[in-house]
């Protein structure tokens, strides 16, 4: 799937989920896909294939996959009970991927690519907000970035414009920030939250800080609020 932070993404696809849990796919080397059906959307290419002696479905950005295509992928998150509002169907268990490999992934240069590219894709989102007033007890972004070191795991408030809202993505809505600031060159603030807002809303909002964020297959955030709610 396209690097969330572009948009994770895993994440993603704009969705609906109900009922269902994520977790990360088991580590193995190599696995391999033959694909046996495939269905394509507007964000999604979703891939029914073998892997080893059973079935799989997969979700990957948009790609031209064909019925015999063989496959491999490593990494990845479990959703179970998955709801794709495009196809009009729920999944029991579906593997959201980067994207697949047409050879082998040697593991040493794919952790070294996908470092490369995550830090990359931070950038993509352009700084597009003047300054902000400041807003009575919150930081500002430029703060928490230029000191994260002292926010970690720490309830935090920040106000600023959303410059781009996922919905529905691993069972939470997915928020990027900027109020105008910036720290060590970064402007952008990746949130999650289940609040619903749109993009050009100006707002507050306040949750835990995570610093060094991992879920795999390049969606990494050297720091990102969770769980925020508006103030």
């Amino acid at each position: 799937m396209k690097i969330l932070i572009t948009a994770i993404a895993l994440l993603f696809v704009i969705v609906s989920c109900n009922n269902k849990t994520a977790e990360k796919a088991n580590e193995t080397d190599n696995n391999k896909i033959i694909v046996k059906e495939v269905l394509q959307t507007g964000e999604y290419t979703y891939v029914n294939g073998t892997v080893g002696d059973k079935d799989q479905w997969f979700a990957i950005p948009t790609m031209d996959a064909k019925v015999g295509d063989t496959y491999y992928y490593e990494g990845g998150l479990v959703m179970n009970n998955f709801e794709s509002k495009d196809l009009k169907r729920t999944f029991d268990n579906i593997l959201f991927l980067e994207g697949l490999s047409t050879n082998p992934i040697d593991k040493n240069a794919e952790q070294k690519e996908v470092s490369q590219t995550a830090h990359a894709a931070a950038k993509n989102l352009e700084k597009v907000v003047g300054t902000l007033t400041p807003v009575e007890g919150a930081i500002t972004i430029g703060e928490l970035f230029t000191n994260k070191k002292n926010y970690a795991d720490k309830s935090v408030k920040v106000n600023g414009v959303v410059v781009k809202f996922s919905e529905g993505i691993m069972n939470k809505n997915w928020i990027h920030l900027q109020d105008g600031t910036d720290g060590d060159g970064k402007y952008d603030l990746t949130i999650t939250t289940l609040e619903i807002v749109a993009v050009g809303d100006t707002l507050s909002l306040e949750g835990k800080i995570t610093l060094d964020k991992d879920l795999g297959m390049g969606y990494f955030y050297e720091v990102i609020m969770e769980d925020a709610v508006a103030k």
